[in-house]
């Protein structure tokens, strides 16, 4: 099962180049996390939650009755009532997480699946690989997707994106200068892209997204929201309940 996994990981970004996915472990625990780096996606729950039911779909598929989930994780906040959720996926979530996550056994990795087929695993590596090769071109999209991946654990730099692709900090910034950007304007836009995420997803308050964003204070956070959309976080709030939500039926 952890071969699957890691597999799945590897090669998601072929699959879909607006998430990723990782598989980590902590001790006695494992995490299958989701984490959508489209800053284009404009209901990232939607998208958490139909990929969240997929994967709950697959687990049972392949685990049977020893799929068992410790905690499911996730950053929004809750789009229905509690019991619907439990009743979909077997287990009530933690909202407002750090992370989009199932959280479950470690000892799960090492289950057999009475499914796997080496050689057409073998098949399907070697198509993917060739897939999954990344051009110069694709540079500042993949650094966005470090970005919104990594922001919301903690500060990040340039120095720790470089070191994570195998090159100096100022190889990176020449590169991406080839490509019309820079370090800096990625990072911003990929504030911009969370904070608006955040302020429509989730219930955290203004200071704590701040934090999250990486920003010293409200205050710098405030300036900066205002200089990408000429209003302030709590106007651009304000105008969020004015807007009539959609006729589902249409």
């Amino acid at each position: 099962m952890g071969e699957a996994l890691q597999a799945l990981q590897r090669y998601f970004h072929v699959h879909s180049n607006g998430a990723e996915l990782r598989l980590e472990r902590h001790g006695r625990y494992a995490r299958l996390v989701y984490e959508v780096t489209d800053g284009g996606a404009y209901s990232v729950r939607q998208t958490v939650e139909l990929a969240i039911g997929i994967s709950a779909h697959l687990l049972r598929s392949l685990l049977q009755h020893a799929w068992k989930p410790r905690g499911l994780l996730l950053r929004h906040a809750p789009g229905a009532e509690l019991s619907a959720y439990r009743h979909l996926l077997g287990i009530t979530p933690r909202f407002d997480s750090p992370d989009n996550a199932w959280v479950f056994d470690e000892a799960l990795l090492d289950i057999s699946l009475s499914t796997a087929d080496e050689r057409l695993c073998q098949l399907a590596r070697e198509h993917l690989d060739v897939l999954a090769r990344i051009t110069l071109r694709e540079l500042p999209d993949y650094v966005q997707k470090l970005l919104r991946t990594w922001l919301p654990a903690g500060q990040v730099t340039i120095e720790r994106v470089a070191e994570h692709l195998q090159v100096s900090p100022r190889t990176l910034q020449r590169y991406l200068q080839t490509e019309d950007t820079s370090f800096q304007a990625l990072l911003d836009d990929t504030r911009q892209a969370l904070a608006t995420r955040y302020l429509r997803d989730s219930s955290l308050n203004l200071t704590q997204l701040a934090a999250l964003l990486g920003y010293a204070d409200l205050s710098t956070f405030s300036r900066a929201f205002r200089r990408w959309n000429g209003i302030s976080p709590q106007q651009w709030q304000r105008s969020l309940l004015s807007v009539p939500a959609a006729d589902s039926s249409t």
